[in-house]
């Protein structure tokens, strides 16, 4: 019988800086992008409502 892996127990907790703004750049918007642009624009909103500066582009390549 195999063993299960927990070396992620081990992992070390990343806490990355604080930033005020944040660039989004998505390119492509078929299949996957244009599922990953609805959750891009929900994380955007709550970022823009809690204060932060956005700077967005959506570049959709056909």
């Amino acid at each position: 019988m195999k063993e299960i892996d927990l070396s992620f127990a081990q992992a070390a907790v990343v806490m990355p800086k604080e930033h005020n703004t944040l660039r989004i750049i998505q390119v492509g918007a078929g299949g996957t992008g244009s599922f990953a642009a609805l959750a891009i624009a929900r994380l955007m909103y709550g970022l823009k409502e809690s204060g932060k500066q956005l700077n967005s582009l959506l570049s959709i390549l056909m």
